[in-house]
């Protein structure tokens, strides 16, 4: 997690340092806004895709462990290649410096989540299941995937970053295809 220095949080940073929680403090807004992107590429986007199991017709429950160390390799390596490129665009937006590499920025991240929330069941995927539920998934895509996908087709794309958007672009048709399919059979799932 990282938090603004001169912010009213200050206090809150100081607290929860003091209990051993790791942060880093970041006085760059746009570096944070990519820092919480590759998180949330991480854990909600992987997590919708683990979660819908078109081959078994089942909704599965899946924590952040399962989504960052999913069985599935090659949803494994996709989200991967998929958080370094939101690195890439980040870096080319200037988020990032020319030094900083995506294992540096991910790693911490990635041990704290495991660490602290490992077992945590991500908010899109309790939202997809309710909605799933009462048969109101939406029409494309949610809008916790929207306001992370949409600038980053956009960044990438003014930054010529043509195969940072092809995958992106996978992500979105991926994220629709499992909707779509919870949409047409939600009376026919079975839940976890």
């Amino acid at each position: 997690i990282a938090i603004h220095k001169h912010d009213l949080f200050s206090q809150i940073f100081e607290m929860l340092t003091s209990k051993k929680f790791n942060f880093s403090i970041s006085t760059n807004p746009a570096k944070l806004e990519f820092e919480k992107a590759i998180i949330n590429i991480a854990t909600n986007s992987a997590a919708i895709i683990l979660a819908v199991d078109e081959n078994n017709n089942s909704f599965n429950m899946v924590n952040l462990e399962q989504c960052i160390h999913s069985q599935d390799q090659e949803i494994q390596k996709f989200i991967y290649n998929l958080q370094k490129s939101v690195f890439e665009i980040g870096k080319k937006h200037g988020a990032f410096a020319k030094s900083e590499t995506f294992e540096r920025v991910w790693l911490p991240r990635k041990e704290q989540i495991l660490k602290h929330d490992n077992l945590h069941i991500s908010s899109s995927i309790q939202c997809l299941k309710f909605m799933s539920k009462a048969n109101s998934i939406p029409e494309g895509m949610l809008n916790s995937e929207k306001s992370i996908i949409e600038p980053l087709k956009k960044l990438a794309s003014q930054f010529n970053l043509e195969e940072e958007l092809k995958l992106i672009q996978e992500l979105e048709d991926k994220i629709s295809k499992k909707l779509d399919f919870l949409r047409m059979n939600s009376s026919n799932i079975n839940w976890d």
